[in-house]
């Protein structure tokens, strides 16, 4: 088990590991986000998740709220205005928009972006079939269209057809090979398929590409899972500086029997608002055999 926090890089790993804690996880970490704003009033990332989280759970309005407040402390931190959207879109507001493309769209049949907001909005309300469609439809007016490809193979990777994902991603790539966020998606539909060492090959590229720190933090984790932990290390390191990694450090260090080190991270970890029991629960199943 792996703790991560969510950082402002890419819609493909955003919210990615909350969404596999599952609905006691969420609640849980509700509490541990007042806890967190209670003790930093300040604290923006505690308020974006929390958000998030009433946007999937409700009520969204909180969630809503959260958001908000989240902009105001921090105007220029530019992952809170996606999730607003994609809060907002869970109440009726989405419609609104779907229908303004849907007559974009009669006005002008070929028109690429009415087809690629409108599979997004439909996406983001939890309509991806309609959201293959239009991007599908993308893809037939411009076999070239390299946003196109990620975007559905987003979708097929949301609703856990990784292959397919896979081959959306390798035709964006085809399209544009300097495409950091198609090596990055691809990391992950690999890593959901079990490959991990062809996740490492994809997060490095992505990393050539785009040396942003918060790729380290998927890849250590690819490491992890091959047990090579001394990498793990190394790749959470780097992360640490921007990630607040110190969790995935402390698991990984203990896996490797550095105690000392690894109760350092832990205080880091718990420190900077991390819930202390998930960390607990890592380093408890680093530590059993086998």
């Amino acid at each position: 088990m792996i703790i991560t926090v969510n950082r402002e890089y890419t819609s493909a790993f955003a919210n990615r590991v909350m969404a596999d804690a599952g609905l006691g996880q969420y609640r849980r970490a509700i509490g541990d986000y007042d806890e967190a704003i209670r003790l930093d009033p300040g604290y923006v990332q505690a308020y974006s998740n929390r958000g998030n989280i009433y946007g999937r759970l409700g009520p969204v309005e909180r969630g809503i709220q959260d958001l908000d407040e989240a902009i105001r402390l921090d105007p220029g931190f530019s992952l809170v205005y996606h999730n607003r959207r994609v809060v907002h879109n869970q109440t009726d507001r989405h419609q609104s928009a779907i229908d303004d493309y849907n007559e974009a769209v009669r006005l002008f049949p070929r028109y690429l972006d009415a087809y690629m907001n409108r599979g997004n909005s439909y996406c983001e309300s939890g309509n991806p079939r309609r959201a293959l469609e239009d991007f599908t439809e993308v893809i037939s007016i411009d076999a070239e269209n390299a946003d196109g490809y990620l975007n559905r193979g987003s979708v097929y990777d949301d609703l856990g057809e990784f292959q397919r994902a896979i081959q959306d991603y390798d035709e964006a790539i085809r399209v544009d090979p300097q495409f950091s966020g198609a090596y990055y998606n691809r990391a992950a539909s690999r890593t959901h398929q079990g490959n991990d060492e062809g996740a490492i090959e994809d997060y490095g590229e992505a990393i050539r590409l785009d040396p942003q720190p918060d790729i380290y933090t998927p890849r250590g984790r690819s490491f992890y899972n091959l047990g090579q932990f001394q990498r793990a290390i190394v790749e959470y390191r780097a992360a640490i500086g921007i990630d607040l990694d110190y969790a995935n450090r402390a698991v990984a260090h203990t896996a490797s029997g550095y105690d000392a080190q690894d109760r350092n991270d832990q205080e880091q970890a718990v420190a900077l608002g991390i819930a202390a029991r998930y960390l607990e629960e890592a380093i408890d199943q680093a530590r059993r055999p086998g």
